[in-house]
């Protein structure tokens, strides 16, 4: 259900920066970007550490890593059509 919700932010980024991508590849994306935070929270109840503000430290994280990856489709897409 996280990764649906992160989809349709990913669309609101996607018209952002102009890249047209499918709800396929958002949500692959979504995935990829989700993956980092769950190790953190994994690594971190292994250890008994607690972050504070966790889920906004991990809400943050996962939507900065999901404009980045949008924005780095959008940059791949462009070099491949002047290429």
């Amino acid at each position: 259900m996280q990764a649906a919700g992160y989809v349709v932010i990913g669309i609101i980024f996607s018209r952002i920066p102009g890249a047209s991508l499918g709800i396929g590849a958002l949500y692959s994306l979504a995935i990829v970007a989700m993956t980092p935070s769950l190790i953190l929270s994994t690594v971190a109840g292994i250890g008994s550490v607690e972050i504070p503000q966790a889920g906004l430290f991990y809400l943050v994280t996962n939507m900065a890593h999901l404009f980045f990856a949008i924005k780095a489709t959008q940059i791949c897409k462009l070099r491949a059509t002047i290429q």
